[in-house]
């Protein structure tokens, strides 16, 4: 199971999971990058311009207090040693991500900076979760193979149809309108541009002619 799953993770549609939901698949897949978020953000009360180093230390261990103190209070009402990590990421754990930073700003009189953080969180957890849910990466990662597939069947094709289309463009190159427009053009450089379309179709048809021989 857990081969078919990766393979539909990797094709871009976990959807097709039976079973999967964001609390196991999505969050729980998102715990390590959502934690060191957090923990950065229990530094929010931190002020270099107007605070002084005193007063920065405080914000700083009050923020980090706070968020362990919450998190070895939710654990322990839960039956859980104090500092275990969580098994799963749900309910309970996403609002203190998204509620907990901004108390430390607030505590130290930033309340724009508590808006901020309110609002980035909330944005971030959307972003996980069409992220994580959709599976992004795979999905950018597929295309981005297809594409360079794709490339190489245009380079093929250009590569086949280029003499030809060169051929044409002599031919259309050599009529009356353009004998017109070249008249003041110096004859040297009308003769290297003619050497060059033939220089460049040559090289072409040289370089196909192994491939279309065997």
């Amino acid at each position: 199971r857990a081969a078919t799953e990766n393979w539909l993770i990797g094709q871009g549609v976990p959807h097709f999971i039976v079973d999967y939901n964001a609390r196991r698949d999505i969050f729980t897949r998102a715990a390590l990058p959502l934690t060191l978020i957090f923990i950065l953000e229990l530094l929010n009360g931190i002020n270099v311009e107007t605070f002084d180093w005193q007063h920065n230390l405080a914000a700083g261990v009050a923020g980090v207090a706070i968020g362990v103190g919450i998190f070895a209070l939710i654990n322990t009402l839960r039956g859980r040693p104090a500092f275990r990590r969580p098994d799963s990421i749900g309910a309970i754990e996403l609002g203190v991500f998204v509620l907990v930073p901004p108390i430390v700003p607030l505590l130290f009189d930033q309340p724009r900076q508590a808006i901020v953080t309110l609002g980035a969180n909330l944005v971030l957890l959307g972003a996980v979760y069409l992220i994580t849910s959709y599976g992004l990466p795979a999905i950018v990662v597929w295309a981005l193979r297809q594409a360079g597939a794709q490339l190489r069947n245009i380079t093929n094709l250009m590569a086949r149809s280029l003499p030809l289309l060169l051929l044409f463009t002599m031919f259309m190159f050599l009529n009356a309108e353009v004998w017109k427009v070249t008249d003041d053009i110096p004859q040297s450089f009308f003769i290297a541009v003619l050497a060059l379309l033939v220089v460049v179709g040559s090289a072409f048809v040289l370089l196909r002619m192994p491939t279309e021989l065997a």
